[in-house]
């Protein structure tokens, strides 16, 4: 069987697109054989690997109620706009104790400590830690505690984790990376730029568009969103994954209510569009 390591980057409520990849590569008989993910994609990515089928993923996601996902926890830090503790409850039904172990291939995502600034990847101990850590986008979530660590999403510093899925390969380097863009094509092709970092769309703020605080928290954000994507962009020309799939999922913002089986939808075109660069990867 066609085996690849495959590279899930971040993109908020535009994981939905990486649901639709996961679905068209089983279709072509294509088996991901390492997994790395950034922030929604280490999510997804878990998922999958756990042993949930695309469709159930995507089944079981249209179906959460947006509201609770986020809704704030006892004992949660007050640092940050929304809470995880809803998401809490729904990746340990999902998930439960299960350890990144005991995953059927390797997987591992990506965080950043807090306190040190250092880039960290987690690739032992419980799932559930590992996504909460991956998902914690700074001011919107709070960080999670795992040992000594204060870990914020990994897209901070590893928007698209394309060397750590190419690391994962056993022997390292043995298989074709595959990586998976939220963020739209390069800055340079002249293409508006996405907004999946705009967080005025959260809650009681996009009733509130309208005020001048409002209005430059939308700059801040997209600014950010310039920089993030910048990284990407450069961590494509250094880091050389074999093709690189671009969902057409522009315009959706970081917390938007998503249509999910839309964007999966997307996810598959994506894959198709690039049939021919993919089934050309294993052709030696």
């Amino acid at each position: 069987m066609k085996a690849i390591a495959l590279a899930l980057g971040g993109g908020g409520s535009r994981g939905g697109a990486h649901i639709g990849v996961l679905r068209a590569l089983e279709r072509e008989g294509i088996r991901v054989a390492a997994l790395a993910g950034t922030s929604i994609g280490a999510l997804v990515g878990a998922l999958y690997l756990a042993g949930h089928s695309p469709d159930e993923i995507a089944r079981t996601s249209a179906a959460m109620q947006h509201g609770r996902l986020f809704r704030r926890g006892r004992g949660e830090q007050a640092d940050s706009f929304r809470g995880l503790a809803g998401m809490r409850s729904f990746l340990e039904g999902m998930l439960g104790e299960r350890t990144i172990e005991e995953l059927r291939v390797p997987y591992a995502a990506t965080a950043v400590d807090l306190k040190t600034g250092a880039a960290v990847v987690l690739r032992s101990g419980r799932i559930v830690d590992a996504v909460l850590a991956a998902i914690a986008f700074p001011g919107v979530f709070p960080s999670h505690t795992v040992g000594e660590w204060a870990l914020i999403d990994g897209a901070i510093s590893t928007p698209l984790p394309i060397a750590l899925a190419r690391s994962l390969a056993s022997p390292a380097g043995s298989l074709p990376v595959v990586a998976v863009s939220l963020s739209g094509q390069p800055l340079s092709s002249g293409q508006p730029i996405s907004g999946n970092s705009d967080l005025t769309g959260l809650g009681a703020l996009r009733r509130l568009r309208r005020l001048r605080w409002v209005r430059a928290l939308a700059n801040f954000s997209r600014a950010f969103g310039i920089t993030r994507k910048n990284l990407e962009d450069a961590r494509i020309q250094l880091e050389q994954p074999d093709l690189v799939l671009y969902p057409a999922v522009r315009g959706i913002s970081l917390l938007e209510r998503a249509d999910v089986h839309e964007l999966a939808r997307r996810g598959e075109e994506a894959v198709a569009e690039a049939l021919p660069q993919l089934h050309a990867l294993f052709e030696d």
